[in-house]
């Protein structure tokens, strides 16, 4: 039986950023140093965002009323409000995607499919702990966004802000979930296991849409772009393989988001952004904001 655990706090505010993106038709085809490989690889990425960020406020929003803790309530609102967000703005990207001809509709189907068979499937408990899992997945990346220049050098001027800002606000609610979960009486086993699960599908539903995408555009034989990229990512010491040591950690019995504690990346970085906001909505009145 779950039962309630004292509830852990995020350390850092979690505000809403309405930012109103727009990626007008001269934007480069390939946006991301020119190349199609790694503009691709995060096209596939974007594309995951909107139904996948409603199935985490779903995850979340179902032990709501369980919440007693009236800071972790406020983090949740908050991190609904955000998660909204970045459900909108990646939409506006994604309608420029879906301009160059590619198989945007192809890519949600299958993500709308796999979201039903787990919500047909799985208990609540295990929905909320798979959206930890990729809560987990999508904090680390921010990490290297925000820490590593490499992962975006090169991103168009009308492109970079949206990455940036998505992996602040992804930063300052990668507890949240984590939180939730931990509070509502979730235990360690059902954590791994679904980060077990989750990390088999995420990886191979990112090459999957990533391939279908370099298809569509005709650049599966573009050995040098593929060379170029898998080096750069997946090498000896690529962006993603360095990110090993923090995903690991994910399966310690201790283990909570904030132990990394990255306040300081947001802080360098978020100024910058909310000077682009068109309007910035406070922690604790952010649910529809």
């Amino acid at each position: 039986m779950q039962t309630t655990e004292p509830a852990s706090h995020t350390p850092i505010d979690i505000p809403v950023r309405h930012m109103g993106f727009r990626f007008p038709s001269d934007l480069p085809r390939y946006w991301m140093n020119g190349d199609p490989f790694e503009t691709h690889m995060m096209h596939a990425l974007s594309l995951t965002f909107p139904d996948g960020e409603k199935a985490f406020i779903d995850s979340v929003r179902h032990y709501q009323d369980r919440i007693t803790d009236p800071s972790l309530r406020e983090d949740v609102r908050a991190f609904i409000g955000q998660e909204i967000q970045h459900s909108r703005e990646h939409e506006a990207l994604n309608t420029f995607i879906e301009s160059l001809g590619l198989p945007v509709h192809e890519v949600y189907d299958f993500i709308r499919a796999r979201i039903a068979q787990t919500d047909a499937e799985a208990p609540p408990i295990v929905k909320l702990a798979v959206t930890c899992a990729l809560e987990h997945f999508t904090a680390i990346l921010a990490d290297a966004m925000l820490s590593q220049p490499e992962m975006l050098e090169g991103v168009d001027a009308r492109v970079r802000p949206l990455w940036l800002w998505h992996a602040i606000e992804e930063t300052e609610h990668k507890s949240v979930a984590f939180d939730v979960y931990q509070h509502v009486g979730g235990d360690y086993r059902t954590r791994v296991m679904a980060m077990a699960y989750v990390t088999v599908e995420f990886i191979s539903n990112q090459a999957r849409f990533h391939r279908t995408l370099m298809k569509a555009d005709g650049q599966m034989g573009n050995v040098r772009s593929w060379a170029r990229g898998m080096a750069k990512y997946w090498g000896p010491r690529g962006v993603y393989t360095r990110l090993a040591p923090a995903y690991l950690a994910y399966f310690r019995p201790d283990f909570h988001p904030w132990q990394h504690d990255n306040r300081a990346l947001v802080e360098r970085h978020k100024r910058a952004i909310e000077a682009q906001a068109r309007r910035v909505v406070p922690r604790g009145r952010a649910a529809q904001a």
